[in-house]
């Protein structure tokens, strides 16, 4: 079995196991390559939406998704400000930025804003349902993680033998 293979495998687990949807949001050009690598074998909870790089993702087609990938354009101003504005609307869905030929200091731009991964462009299947499943684990753990602390008590002294210790 490979690779690809055992990341399906383990991706209809966890998608039949979290009910999670992947959206991908991204140009024509490169929803039509995802779909023609992905025709062959299905990825379970996948929808894709051809749409311009910095063209406002309408919130119908959020619906159910559980992760977000969406393409984006570093040269473009409103490009990256759909970046925020997806943050601010859904800020507990994990989004992966597709980007062609990606920098350091984009990335670290991107992870700035709320990213969850970055993935490259064109889309290769594997990357793809590794980098989701990345996504979907860490937001998982992010959820479970948060734990009501103790209250926490400071005693200060005002002169030595006050009984500070002891209190």
């Amino acid at each position: 079995m490979g690779t690809y293979d055992l990341l399906t495998e383990h991706l209809k687990e966890s998608a039949l196991r979290n009910s999670s949807r992947i959206l991908v949001v991204a140009s024509s050009e490169h929803i039509a390559a995802l779909e023609l690598a992905s025709s062959g074998d299905q990825i379970p909870g996948l929808r894709s939406a051809a749409l311009d790089r910095a063209a406002a993702i309408p919130e119908a087609l959020f619906g159910d998704a559980s992760i977000l990938v969406v393409e984006v354009d570093p040269n473009d101003r409103a490009s990256m400000s759909r970046v925020s504005k997806i943050r601010e609307s859904h800020p507990h869905l994990p989004v992966v930025a597709a980007i062609n030929g990606a920098s350091v200091s984009l990335v670290r731009t991107l992870v700035r804003e709320g990213i969850s991964d970055v993935v490259s462009l064109p889309f290769e299947l594997s990357e793809l349902l590794q980098i989701s499943l990345d996504a979907v684990a860490k937001h998982d753990a992010e959820v479970t993680e948060s734990a009501t602390l103790a209250p926490l008590i400071a005693i200060a002294r005002s002169l030595g033998g006050c009984g500070a210790t002891s209190i």
